[in-house]
């Protein structure tokens, strides 16, 4: 190198050229020099890498089973799932249960439901379960508020009073009330009624059927719309009815007319 640099510096100082141009060959021949070596670099590392040893021959082994596996594993997946099977959609998250622990009243009861009553004696209530409660007092679930002895009680049953009947006024002691106008007896003389008068039809009667004879065939009926068979024979008119007001009437209330002395 130091033979090179004084050779290049004695060719400058005989010939006499320019000062820089041993500098530039200098520098080209160290950039060459570079170069080559990092080219070589590589090449120099992999020849002094060692060889593949028996471990990792090993290991190559144990990758190639594990994903024999994994691929024997997916083909069974493929294979097992019908080409028309939908799979089904996800289930939805449970919502979770809100239950309302609010104490709440219960409902009021509108018919009564306590036990019934037997008897009452000296403002005592006597009900069918044994217990005997005075009026104003309280037994097992009932209270005696007022009482019309013998029909009815006023009882408290679970906050709200009832009427309790013990016996029905109506069917023991009174009678129905009849509507106005009505009687339970008929009168006895009461005259009877009258129908009216109807007024006379404007139709003509019908032609009563001769009287069929022993040894012939009976006549047919003769029809009430065909003629008379004899115009010259006019049927009898009906009688005219009564006048009412012609007929005695008999009052109830009258005393009987005397009755006449025999002679």
């Amino acid at each position: 190198m130091s033979r090179m640099t004084s050779l290049l510096l004695g060719l400058r100082s005989r010939g006499g050229g320019p000062r820089w141009l041993g500098a530039l060959v200098l520098v080209v021949v160290l950039l060459t020099l570079g170069w080559l070596g990092a080219q070589a670099a590589p090449l120099l590392r992999a020849a002094v890498l060692p060889a593949p040893t028996e471990r990792e021959q090993v290991d190559d082994a144990a990758r190639l089973q594990r994903f024999a596996e994994a691929l024997a594993a997916h083909g069974s997946q493929v294979n097992g799932r019908s080409l028309f099977f939908v799979p089904p959609r996800p289930r939805p998250p449970r919502q979770d249960v809100v239950v309302d622990t609010t104490p709440r009243e219960p409902p009021k009861p509108t018919r009564y439901g306590g036990p019934a009553i037997t008897a009452m004696v000296n403002n005592q209530v006597w009900f069918n379960d044994g217990q005997r409660v005075r009026l104003g007092e309280s037994g097992r679930g009932v209270k005696i508020v007022s009482m019309n002895a013998p029909w009815s009680a006023r009882i408290e049953w679970q906050g709200v009073e009832f009427d309790v009947d013990l016996f029905q006024r109506d069917s023991v002691v009174t009678r129905p009330v009849l509507g106005q106008g009505s009687t339970l007896l008929a009168p006895q003389d009461a005259a009877p009624a009258t129908s009216p008068a109807q007024p006379p039809s404007s139709e003509p009667p019908a032609q009563p059927s001769p009287a069929a004879s022993p040894s012939g065939p009976a006549s047919p009926a003769a029809d009430p719309g065909a003629p008379p068979d004899d115009p010259a024979h006019d049927p009898d008119p009906d009688p005219e009815p009564d006048d009412p007001s012609d007929e005695p009437h008999n009052d109830p209330a009258a005393p009987p007319a005397p009755e006449p002395e025999a002679s």
